[in-house]
């Protein structure tokens, strides 16, 4: 539930939160509150709300790697270079 909400907020606002709106539902799922079925349910729903956040977003399909990866080796460098 926490991946499938992180997802949807990924798509609708660009961004990760870490830090859980969610938490007391989540804490309530970790003790057992709720049957499998009826999670099961929950979950369907959260996929297909993330999948139509998907649909609508404007974020690329897959990463830019050479990006990706010139910013790795910039951090890399500044991070050797300190020592």
């Amino acid at each position: 539930f926490r991946l499938l909400e992180m997802a949807i907020e990924i798509a609708k606002e660009k961004t990760v939160n870490v830090k859980r709106k969610d938490r007391e539902f989540l804490l309530r799922i970790k003790s057992g509150e709720f049957d499998y079925n009826t999670l099961l349910e929950l979950a369907e729903k959260k996929q297909i709300e993330m999948e139509k956040e998907f649909e609508k977003s404007d974020l690329p399909a897959s990463p830019n790697l050479e990006l990706i990866n010139e910013m790795t080796f910039r951090i890399r460098e500044s991070f050797y270079q300190e020592e």
